[in-house]
């Protein structure tokens, strides 16, 4: 009905055990516009307002089903026309219409929104033991670039400690003793001091996405004060958008803070230097991984798609 049409004010006075029944036909057939005459009304005054309020969260569970459809690229014909409502006949149990459909959709939402959830995880699983294989098989090629990073990071250090011991030295009085903080015991016992750290060079391998490039390698520069060296797959075959890379840096130190930032940033970090596990035990493990959770996830991803398939097929009934 278009508002161009002509109109006419009508009051029709109904007995209220078919009140319902009239306005459903009246609905069904597009020939009226009804008007609130109780407008004045609070919501906890309106005879329907818990109908109305359960009508908006059926809508609601609706609406996240068909995004869910549309996600997966499921097919649905869920456009309601004037000729539908006047096919579709008012059933005998009008009363209890709004909890039964509720109930139905209720049940399906639940079930799709849970294996969804679990479908996705399992891809991220999957994702991650892919990840995984695919560093491990090219460590070896970013340890070529090994001695450089390492001959480099200890230069650095070398030279940040001289400046240090000879500002130290500046601002030392004759008469004063330096008292260096303990830190530790080495093997023969004896008391290990501030300067005498665990500095042994390390690295650990990860992905980062394309888009988290250029922002992940400048917060390793400023987390680690330029006391890095950080190498990234650039062969250019990347079938998706991560890209592998490793991290050269010394100390366990820096190892926590450097860790702490792929944490923050979620960044995956599929290999470190003083794993106790060899890289062809990772790998078998990785591979052995990979291979249980394309299992389960196909089975699963097929189990959604026919249960996509069968509610698409109900919603315009709904």
């Amino acid at each position: 009905m278009f508002r161009s049409v002509d109109m006419s004010y009508l009051q029709v006075l109904l007995p209220s055990a078919v009140a319902e029944e009239f306005a459903d036909q009246m609905a069904r057939q597009d020939i009226m516009q009804f008007t609130d005459l109780n407008e004045d009304f609070q919501p906890f005054q309106r005879k329907y307002t818990s109908d109305i309020i359960k009508i908006q969260e059926i809508e609601r569970q609706v609406k996240i089903m068909e995004e869910l459809l549309d996600t997966y690229e499921i097919f649905r014909d869920t456009e309601v026309v004037g000729q539908d409502l006047q096919d579709e006949k008012r059933p005998g149990d009008a009363s209890q219409i709004i909890d039964a459909i509720g109930k139905d959709i209720g049940d399906a939402y639940k079930k799709l929104k849970e294996q969804a959830n679990v479908e996705q995880e399992l891809k991220k699983q999957l994702s991650q033991q892919e990840d995984s294989i695919r560093v491990l098989q090219q460590i070896d090629q970013f340890l070529q670039a090994e001695n450089e990073a390492q001959a480099m990071l200890r230069q650095q250090r070398d030279q940040q400690m001289a400046v240090q011991s000879g500002a130290r030295s500046d601002n030392r009085s004759p008469s004063s003793v330096p008292l260096l903080e303990v830190t530790g015991r080495d093997e023969q016992g004896a008391n290990m001091y501030a300067d005498q750290r665990d500095v042994g060079f390390k690295y650990f391998a990860g992905v980062v996405t394309i888009g988290q490039r250029v922002s992940f390698e400048r917060q390793i520069f400023l987390t680690s004060r330029g006391n890095s060296f950080i190498q990234f797959d650039e062969t250019g075959d990347n079938d998706d958008d991560k890209i592998p890379f490793v991290v050269f840096f010394l100390g366990d130190q820096l190892k926590r803070s450097l860790k702490r930032l792929c944490q923050f940033m979620n960044i995956q970090i599929c290999y470190e230097s003083d794993d106790q596990r060899s890289r062809e035990e990772l790998l078998q493990e990785a591979n052995s991984k990979r291979n249980d959770f394309y299992r389960i996830h196909n089975a699963t991803s097929n189990q959604l798609e026919r249960d996509m398939k069968d509610v698409s097929q109900q919603m315009k009934r709904w």
